[in-house]
């Protein structure tokens, strides 16, 4: 999974469409830590599942609009 968001990653910025804030293998990795974090097992915010408060965080890791 990582592998495949890093590699869209790379495709958009090689395109000219995305300037990654960090390194694309990086951001891969913490976009999808995060998105098993909030879809499984993040009982501490109690944010389990919630899809929509995911994408606000990723489209702020990500610096782009939700």
């Amino acid at each position: 999974m990582v592998a495949m968001i890093t590699e869209l990653i790379e495709e958009e910025a090689r395109a000219g469409r995305y300037d990654p804030p960090v390194e694309p293998a990086v951001l891969g990795y913490a976009i999808v830590r995060l998105a098993e974090a909030f879809l499984f097992n993040d009982a501490a915010l109690g944010s389990r599942g919630d899809l929509d408060r995911l994408r606000e965080v990723e489209a702020a890791l990500l610096h782009v609009a939700p």
